[in-house]
């Protein structure tokens, strides 16, 4: 299933391909990440509960440089972890999907009205 093209700073997920019946443990994927100035390449997960891989050390240190200058992301609960590069694109693959479904719910609303 492809997904919308998600950024976040630097950061652009784009050609997103998302596949909800191999994802176990984490989302399984696969994307091409780039990084503004530096360049781009694969970035993949199995759905097995690994991490991310990205593909390319430059990039890999790149992203990993951009999450460590965010602020750590709240969980819930009053907790909160510390951004690394596997979270950061674990959070923008998670928001890819959340805009597919919310896209595919503003259709279905639209052929209700008419």
């Amino acid at each position: 299933m492809r997904l919308p093209n998600v950024s976040r700073g630097p950061v652009l997920l784009l050609d997103i391909d998302y596949a909800p019946r191999l994802s176990e443990e984490t989302f399984a994927f696969t994307a091409t990440v780039s990084v503004s100035g530096v360049g781009a390449c694969i970035v993949s997960n199995d759905g097995h509960g690994g991490a991310n891989r990205i593909r390319d050390r430059r990039i890999a240190e790149s992203v990993s440089a951009y999450a460590a200058s965010l602020p750590e992301e709240p969980i819930g609960q009053g907790h909160s972890v510390r951004v690394d590069a596997d979270f950061l694109i674990s959070l923008m693959v998670g928001e890819a999907i959340t805009a597919r479904e919310e896209q595919a719910l503003s259709r279905r609303r639209e052929r209700v009205r008419a």
